[in-house]
């Protein structure tokens, strides 16, 4: 109980008269150009930072794991992340780390890391768990990093590598064990740590021993994904409905007319690449490329027109088509 509302207590401190205030404008910049079509160019409050879009591991729905991305593989530059992320923290109040690849493969990141949660930035890493070991695990510890969201997708071995491969279970269960340990020998409430679950018709039985070792290893929730699919639907699909996102290959429920993520955050790709959302993995509605402003390219024309197409003329983009947005994803 005492960790929970101390980590209330600190997030207040995230939250000062600008960054509320814009927070509020976009709420309500969100809810006029549903009703009225119009569009205003605000500030994000999240954006996302893909460090790496290198991963380590080979998962067969992932674009990097597929060897379809066409972008640039690269580490983005220390310099350029940290300018970035200085100039987003006037207004903003959420950093996360993941996009495509993985994140701890960046030879700067928790200088980057610890940048981001000095400039009393909500930081959230995104990792497979991989790499962490006892060195590693005290480093995320002393960044800083409020929330740690370790993927993953099988109790053993034999079911956590049909997604994850590459991977090794045991050694991403045993990174769990040790984030905890070193955030108690640091007398830390941070970061919490999230243990996500990709549904899939392999590991759909495992769900509720997944839960239980988690939280035994020291996690402090589980989150059940419904998974994001591009090949091969009828060899991943859960038979429980309640897990999937799609009715044969298609999403059940698609966004229409308004989206609050690409309404209200930025995507930055390892090859400095500014991009409306997540969704855009091929960085096909490129905002901006090479561009320092981070303020010029909230503000530009191009993002702007992307914007319009979904909430002038109500038609989604390409990038649209496999995203969940309408959805509740986790369970």
């Amino acid at each position: 109980m005492w960790q929970k509302l101390f980590r209330f207590l600190s997030l207040t401190g995230l939250l000062n008269f600008s960054r509320l205030l814009n927070l509020l404008k976009l709420y309500l910049a969100h809810r006029r150009a549903i009703f009225s079509g119009k569009v205003q160019l605000l500030p994000p409050y999240a954006i996302s930072l893909e460090l790496s879009s290198i991963c380590n591991l080979k998962c067969p729905q992932c674009p990097v794991g597929l060897g379809e991305i066409n972008r640039e593989k690269k580490m983005m530059d220390t310099r350029f992340a940290m300018d970035q992320i200085s100039r987003f923290a006037r207004h903003g109040i959420v950093v996360n780390f993941y996009f495509q690849g993985e994140s701890l493969l960046h030879h700067d990141f928790f200088k980057i890391a610890s940048f981001s949660t000095s400039k009393k930035l909500y930081t959230i890493l995104s990792t497979n768990g991989t790499m962490i070991n006892k060195k590693m695990a005290e480093k995320i510890v002393d960044s800083g990093i409020q929330k740690l969201i370790i993927s993953v997708d099988g109790l053993n071995q034999a079911t956590y590598e049909k997604y994850r491969s590459g991977g090794n279970a045991e050694k991403v269960w045993e990174g769990i064990r040790l984030i905890r340990d070193a955030r108690q020998e640091k007398h830390s409430v941070w970061p919490k740590i999230v243990v996500q679950t990709l549904v899939n018709r392999y590991n759909q039985n495992e769900l509720g021993s997944i839960k239980k070792k988690a939280l035994m290893a020291g996690a402090d929730n589980t989150l059940f994904k419904t998974m994001q699919i591009y090949i091969d639907h009828e060899n991943w699909l859960p038979d429980d409905k309640k897990y999937s996102r799609y009715s044969g290959k298609e999403l059940r429920k698609k966004a229409k007319g308004h989206c609050f993520r690409a309404f209200s955050g930025i995507v930055i790709s390892a090859d400095e690449r500014f991009l409306p959302c997540c969704y855009d993995k091929q960085a096909s509605h490129d905002l901006g490329h090479g561009i320092k402003n981070f303020d010029k390219i909230v503000r530009s024309p191009a993002r702007k027109k992307f914007l319009q197409q979904i909430y002038e003329t109500q038609t989604m983009h390409e990038i649209c088509e496999n995203c969940p947005e309408a959805m509740r994803v986790y369970k």
